[in-house]
């Protein structure tokens, strides 16, 4: 009995690195490609190579998988390892004069387009908020070929979020904003505007700075 639980177990194991071993296959100035996958990744599913390179799967075909470069930590190297890690979770912190806010969003099949939530307080009014709604990421990288960081690294952000201020009473809330953000690692930094609405005519709009991190 336990023979044969050992034997289905190496057999499982066997499966599965089957299913993600994986390298890549080809560069070409910034775009990574890989064949080798016998089960292709879904769309939005992170991996990192074997010089710590983020890449996140942008298009799932049946016999190429084509990633976005979110994090270049060295140069991305024909037949370097992948390691697949799951979907990519975000969680962050963005301060203004108005308000300050944490968030989390999720890489889904939805790439570059994520869910994200939103709470934050407004110093003014003593407000507090939260919301949900969609963020969407132009990857620099897939639009110039460069090897300069804030390009190879960077990013257009935006988001839109619909909500409530919860206290010291309830009332529509709606924020959106547009940013530049930049990977290093596993931690990026953001820089933007972003915009607060609600109920009677509540308007903050002010410049932000942003810290998150990659899990």
């Amino acid at each position: 009995m336990v023979r044969k639980a050992f034997l289905l177990f190496l057999m499982l194991l066997a499966t599965v690195s089957s299913v993600w071993c994986a390298t890549i296959g080809y560069v070409y100035g910034n775009q990574v490609s890989s064949v080798d996958f016998d089960v292709p990744p879904k769309v939005g599913t992170k991996f990192v190579d074997s010089n710590n390179n983020v890449l996140i799967v942008a298009k799932s075909l049946e016999k190429a998988v084509v990633f976005d470069r979110i994090s270049t930590s060295s140069s991305v190297e024909e037949g370097s390892a992948l390691t697949y890690k799951g979907r990519d979770h975000s969680v962050f912190a963005r301060v203004s004069l108005a308000n300050a806010l944490v968030g989390y969003s999720v890489s889904t099949a939805l790439h570059p387009v994520r869910p994200v939530v939103l709470a934050g307080f407004t110093y003014s009014t003593k407000r507090l908020f939260v919301s949900a709604g969609l963020e969407a990421d132009v990857i620099l990288s897939n639009l110039w070929d460069s090897s300069f960081t804030f390009i190879e690294d960077g990013g257009v952000l935006g988001w839109c979020t619909l909500g409530a201020f919860v206290l010291p009473s309830v009332a529509f809330a709606c924020s959106y904003g547009v940013a530049y953000r930049h990977y290093i690692g596993s931690f990026r930094w953001e820089l933007g505007v972003s915009w607060l609405r609600g109920t009677g005519s509540i308007l903050y709009k002010t410049p932000y700075i942003g810290l998150g991190v990659s899990i």
